[in-house]
């Protein structure tokens, strides 16, 4: 490859360079939802990270095998099920359903596999067969766990040692039915009125990490490149995953790790106990998708990203001034193209600076950054020459790293006008504004200058700014 990409290792702590097990195709897993309710900012953080990331690569010319799962069995189904009076699979449907419409509501690509635990048993009793035949689970009444103690290197992804993890374990964990408190389930048996699957060790269904490591491995194979989620994940599901994986194959398991940042609500951990969940459908009724889109672009992937109406406003007033910036091109006078070699140089150089930015541990608020050096250089050559040929080649570059980040979709002037960019529906027509801009006309030529102001005021405080330009007056929603 051309360009080398270095990516944060959590198991290592440290940058390391991409080199995927099998040439130029770059396997991925990436946790999924757990669909027991409506998915949240979180979820739509990490669905977002993992797409750019997924896109950029592709970009660069890799291949990309794509996997997110669906946790469609689980303590929080069953629960929620219980309460509603229905089967647990009615929840779960019913979640993975709203989980997808919400998924493509935000413009993030299917994955090429999209698994549920409950359409993988046989793999998972499989898994679960090869670690007791290795000796590191065993069978307690009609479940089974994972002896961690067994296994060598267990806390090397989240950096615990066993010391601490005993202590706090010895506090929490009561289950008379484990040999150690550190143990965690791989099989948990039946227990009346729940969903149960047949099994060697009886019916019951399979402990919450133990799936994603069978589910990971039928379609990417027991060794693969990039095993992604939330930092949440850390431990114990992915420090587990390692584990229960290594000890059922006997070889190794994900070669990178790859955590997302936590999302904040006006800078508070965003939880249930606080009341400040935020729900993606939620969001995308108050802001665009774009606009949640480049929100979470300019945060780094790894940093936590603190979700305020302040920073969604700050978000949507960004992604105007790239529609705006484009709409300025495409209105331009193109009769009488001049120069601007200060341009030039600009964009000789934006390409090579973003993609730098994102091949550096896929920095998106660092290649954002380059985006926004162009835009101001784009303005003001077009505020001193007007248009030259240089800025159709801009518009191109610009919607080419909109493509990456699955912004810039829409035709500029409909954007604008849309209303989308203010995040409501304004309370004046297309035609009603089309007429007051030609009443202002009419009294600008009649040197009625006072009333021209008013028309404009009178547009300024239903959310429209005016511009007069030389081939007439163009009009948008003001972010």
């Amino acid at each position: 490859m051309e360009h080398k990409i270095t990516l944060y290792n959590t198991l290592t702590h440290k940058k390391e360079p991409l080199e995927p097990r099998e040439g130029n195709n770059v396997t991925i897993y990436a946790c999924g939802p757990t669909v027991y309710s409506s998915a949240h900012l979180g979820h739509a953080r990490s669905a977002v990270t993992f797409d750019i990331i997924r896109r950029f690569l592709k970009k660069m010319g890799y291949g990309v095998t794509y996997v997110r799962n669906f946790t469609d069995i689980d303590d929080k189904i069953i629960n929620k099920a219980t309460e509603a009076g229905v089967p647990a699979e009615e929840i779960s449907e019913k979640y993975t359903r709203e989980y997808s419409k919400d998924m493509a509501d935000l413009g993030v690509s299917e994955p090429d596999f999209e698994p549920k635990v409950t359409e993988h048993l046989p793999e998972i009793i499989e898994l679960i067969s090869s670690i007791i035949d290795n000796g590191y689970g065993y069978v307690s009444g009609g479940d089974v766990f994972f002896s961690v103690k067994k296994f060598p290197g267990y806390g090397k992804l989240s950096r615990r040692s066993l010391e601490d993890m005993s202590e706090e374990s010895s506090r929490i964990d009561l289950n008379e039915q484990k040999e150690d408190p550190l143990d965690f389930a791989l099989w948990k048996g039946a227990k009346p009125g729940e969903p149960s699957w047949d099994s060697p060790w009886g019916p019951g269904r399979p402990g919450w990490h133990i799936e994603c490591s069978a589910m990971s491995m039928k379609y990417l194979g027991s060794s693969f490149d990039i095993h992604g989620g939330g930092k949440d994940l850390i431990f114990p599901h992915h420090e587990n995953e390692i584990a229960q994986s290594e000890a059922g194959t006997g070889g190794g398991f994900a070669k990178y790790w790859v955590h997302n940042g936590m999302i904040l609500i006006n800078r508070e951990k965003m939880s249930k106990s606080l009341g400040n969940i935020f729900n993606i459908g939620q969001a995308l009724k108050k802001w665009n998708k774009e606009s949640i889109r480049l929100f979470f672009a300019s945060h780094h992937y790894q940093n936590p990203a603190d979700f305020s109406e302040q920073a969604m406003d700050e978000a949507e007033a960004a992604l105007d001034r790239l529609y705006i910036t484009i709409d300025r091109i495409d209105k331009l006078n193109k009769t009488k193209p001049g120069e601007d070699k200060t341009l030039e140089e600009s964009l000789a150089g934006f390409k090579t600076k973003w993609v730098q930015a994102m091949c550096d541990n896929f920095n998106t608020a660092g290649a954002l950054g380059n985006l926004f050096d162009l835009v101001k250089a784009v303005n003001r050559s077009i505020d001193t020459h007007g248009f030259t040929l240089t800025l159709d080649k801009v518009r191109k570059e610009i919607l080419e790293f909109g493509d990456l980040m699955n912004i810039l979709q829409e035709e500029p002037e409909q954007y604008l006008k849309s209303g989308k960019s203010s995040g409501k529906d304004l309370d004046i027509t297309e035609d009603e504004i089309q007429r007051l801009i030609e009443e202002r006309k009419a009294e600008r030529r009649e040197k009625n200058w006072a009333k021209a102001d008013e028309v404009r005021d009178f547009l300024n405080a239903k959310g429209i700014t005016i511009e007069d330009k030389p081939q007439g007056t163009v009009w948008r929603v003001d972010g």
